[in-house]
């Protein structure tokens, strides 16, 4: 595992491009290449490297949340996973500098919740880039809570239930918060 703390660096920073056609154009060549079924074939937009440094501007592509999970949602036992229309109710907000589900805000300090400004740690592990709250921070938080980032053909390490399964034909964004193990899955349409 490889850990990267937030602080300031210079680093050598793949380019992707925010213009919209210019990633339509790199979408349709690379949907051109690939056989008649419907797999989705887009390369991963996730730029570990400019996600650490705080800058979000690559991810300015459409994202849908595409299922939730909680503890007892809908009165089952455990952690119990929806993707009833009724249940996605939130939106995935970027901007250049931060990205947000509407109750959890990541940006290049922290980790915002309930209005508590807390550190954030990246780390690394199995293709997955996951931003948590550094550990002397968390008993400071109302609720712990992570933001995690799944390249295309990188399973999600949950287990699902309900019907809900793991699309990893794109890439992913994961909120997670303790309240409850509350779980949200945004996926870039």
């Amino acid at each position: 595992m490889s850990e990267v703390k937030n602080n300031s660096k210079s680093s050598s920073v793949q380019k992707v491009s925010s213009d919209p056609e210019e990633q339509s154009s790199s979408e349709d060549n690379s949907s051109s290449e690939s056989s008649s079924s419907d797999t989705n074939t887009k390369s991963s937009e996730l730029d570990f490297t400019r996600i650490t440094d705080g800058n979000f501007n690559g991810l300015s592509y459409n994202w849908q949340e595409v299922a939730v999970a909680g503890t007892g949602l809908h009165g089952g036992q455990g952690l119990q996973w929806s993707q009833d229309p009724a249940d996605l109710t939130n939106h995935l907000n970027i901007r250049d500098d931060q990205i947000s589900d509407g109750s959890i805000r990541l940006d290049k300090i922290g980790i915002e919740q309930d209005g508590n400004d807390l550190d954030v740690v990246y780390s690394e592990q199995h293709g997955v880039l996951t931003a948590a709250i550094k550990d002397d921070e968390v008993e400071d938080a109302v609720h712990n809570a992570t933001v995690k980032f799944y390249p295309k053909d990188v399973s999600i390490d949950s287990q699902f239930n309900n019907g809900v399964k793991d699309d990893t034909s794109t890439d992913r964004i994961v909120f997670w918060t303790s309240n409850n193990s509350y779980t949200e899955i945004f996926a870039h349409k």
